[in-house]
Formats: C-alpha cells, sequence, structure tokens
C-alpha cells in the first residue's frame, strides 16, 4: 500500500512566538490589505511553523487576524526577480475562487530600496540578501493567507496528505468524489477562467494559468458547516501563464513551443496521479499508472471506476475538461439521490 511519508507541511507545537527581525522586517509601505488597516496592524503572530520542501517557501508564520478574528497563516516567499512577483500575482488573481487558496494582504520584498544601487544593477541575489540584511529590510515577499485545517475526531489535518497518511489510505468513496471534483473546478477556473462549471463556458479573454506543482502536499483541506472538508489548491510559486514559459523561449516554433511545454509537469496528470494513489492498491508506486487498471481497490463502485476512466486520455488545459468537469458533477448527485453514494464520516 502506498503511504505518503515525507509530508511537506508539518504543523506543530511550538514555544510561543517572540519577535525578532523577521517581524520587524514587515514594513507596510506599498502593501494591500484591507481598507484602513496595514498587515502590522490586521495581524498578530502566534507561532512558527515547520515546513519542510518547497523551494519558494522561506518559512511560515501562525496568525491571528484581527479583522475576521480567526487565524491565517504568513508565509515568506522568495523573490524570484525583481520583475516577478510569481506566487503573489497569480494568488490575486484567481481570488475568491472556493476551491483556490485565498490570499488576504501582501507585503513585498523592498526591491526598490537598496542602499546605493538601482535594482537593475545588483549582480546576483546573494548581493542582494547582503544589502537588505544590513538595511533592516524585508528579502521576501509577505504572504498572508487563510489558514486551512479540518478535524478528523481529535486530530488536526491540513491537506490530502495528512489525511490519507492518518486514515492508512482509506477513504470513503463519497470524499473520492470530493477530492475529485474540487480540483476539477479548480482546474476548470486556472485554465478556462470558469467560476460555475455548470454555467460558464470557456472565457475566451481568460489567459490559463498553469499550477505546475499540482500533488497531495498542495491540496488543502478545511472543514466546512457539514460533509466533508472542501478541498483546496494552494502554493502557487511554480505557477506560470503561457506567455510567461514563452518568454523562455521566444525562438521556438510554435510546435517546437507544444514540444518543449510538455516537458514541463501537467496540472491534469498531477490530478490523476492523485486519484491513483486514492484509489489503486499498488505498492510498487513510482509515478504514473492507468487509473482503473489491475491494481484498481474492489470496494469501490462501477460508477466511480467509469468516471475516472477519462482522465486518462485527458491532456493539459484539455477544452474537454470542462464537459467531463460537468459530467462527474451531474453523475455524483444522480448517485447521491439513488442512494448508491452516502455520507460516512472519514
Amino acid at each position: 500500500m502506498y503511504t505518503h511519508t515525507q509530508l511537506k507541511y508539518q504543523f506543530h507545537s511550538h514555544p510561543p512566538f517572540k519577535a525578532d527581525k523577521d517581524w520587524n522586517m514587515i514594513v507596510d509601505h506599498s502593501s494591500h490589505s484591507a481598507v484602513g488597516m496595514l498587515p502590522s496592524e490586521r495581524f498578530e503572530p502566534l507561532r512558527r511553523l515547520e515546513v519542510r520542501g518547497g523551494w519558494n517557501n522561506e518559512g511560515m508564520i501562525l496568525m491571528s487576524d484581527r479583522l475576521s478574528g480567526e487565524l491565517a497563516v504568513l508565509k515568506r516567499a522568495k523573490v524570484s526577480s525583481f520583475e516577478d512577483r510569481n506566487e503573489v500575482e497569480k494568488l490575486y488573481r484567481v481570488k475568491g475562487h472556493p476551491n483556490i487558496s485565498e490570499i488576504l494582504a501582501h507585503v513585498p520584498a523592498s526591491l526598490d530600496q537598496v542602499k546605493g544601487k538601482e535594482p537593475s544593477r545588483i549582480s546576483n541575489r546573494y548581493e542582494v540578501y547582503c544589502h537588505f540584511e544590513k538595511m533592516h529590510l524585508p528579502i521576501h515577499d509577505q504572504i498572508f493567507m487563510k489558514y486551512y485545517v479540518a478535524k478528523l475526531g481529535t486530530v488536526e489535518v491540513h491537506t490530502l496528505a495528512e489525511i490519507l497518511q492518518h486514515k492508512g489510505n482509506r477513504v470513503p468513496e463519497g470524499f473520492a468524489w470530493a477530492v475529485l471534483m474540487g480540483l476539477l473546478k479548480a482546474l476548470c477556473f486556472l485554465h478556462f477562467g470558469s467560476v460555475d462549471v455548470m454555467c460558464d463556458q470557456s472565457d475566451e479573454n481568460w489567459e490559463p494559468i498553469l499550477h505546475r506543482d499540482l500533488q497531495m502536499d498542495n491540496v488543502f483541506v478545511h472543514s466546512g458547516q457539514v460533509g466533508y472538508p472542501d478541498i483546496v489548491l494552494g502554493d502557487f510559486g511554480s505557477s506560470k501563464t503561457e506567455a510567461q514559459l514563452r518568454t523562455h523561449c521566444p525562438q521556438l516554433s510554435a510546435k517546437e513551443f507544444e514540444d518543449w511545454k510538455a516537458l514541463f509537469p501537467s496540472d491534469v496528470k498531477g490530478l490523476r496521479d492523485i486519484m491513483y494513489i486514492m484509489l489503486h492498491d499498488d505498492n510498487e508506486w513510482e509515478g504514473g499508472g492507468v487509473l482503473g487498471s489491475q491494481t484498481w481497490r474492489r470496494e469501490w463502485s462501477d460508477q466511480l471506476r467509469d468516471i475516472v476512466l477519462p482522465l486518462n486520455d485527458l491532456k493539459n488545459v484539455d477544452p474537454r475538461l470542462l464537459e467531463y468537469t460537468r459530467l462527474v458533477i451531474r453523475t455524483h448527485a444522480k448517485l447521491l439521490e439513488s442512494g448508491i453514494i452516502r455520507f460516512e464520516r472519514l
């Protein structure tokens, strides 16, 4: 049986947070938050969160949001260039979708305040860090985001990976449907700008966003009022638009560009891998795999097997994804009505 042993985020109890230069370095110039409240006024640090993995992640802090009275997370993100605050830009662009992590506020790194030098004249990142440390200026984007947590009895979990680890990779069929529908809705919005997939067609003016890191560690879970936890896609540090990818290889022909783009991680393949891990018994799984193949677990219904089979053929930013998502949602509703799918507690 596949078990997820390397969790990207591990949330442990830590001593109370003590203000240090990391927090003092958060300044309010050019920051974005609720009207009338600067981030330093709105958020209060509580404790550090231990983080493993994620090249774009330089540390996370659990915060109290004075505006909403709820918990939030401060993520310190690397700035990949002076022009491109990739994760922040994407989070603001997709803000408001229920299946995508929500940004609350942002304090940019002080890229324009390096003493005695214009940003364009700084030779490398190490030199940037030295200047920033000397001047006590923030060297990371400070991203304030909603805090996602779900309870399994007395245990708190934050990601799909943690749920599968806690449950020994055995979850109710209804939850598997919830994961599939939640991630499909997120991808339909990222790829086609479709907010309500049952009503919206593809937005012809929408520039597709490729997440490029769809894995269980980046799927957050959040307890709602009833039913299964909400499924929320997060961590947009690796995301790109097609135009951004194009800037890396302007000399390629259209066909060469498509071939080159195919080398990058596929969002649909990421979804396929997640469903494969959940629905199959494959002790030797190392990526890939065909949904519905010989390692398919016997306890799943024929209806679930039939509905995931088309994922084997879908490609990245595939126009067929919208109609497939509608089919999944309609089929799920009919199975609920007929009693074939019933709510079972996680």
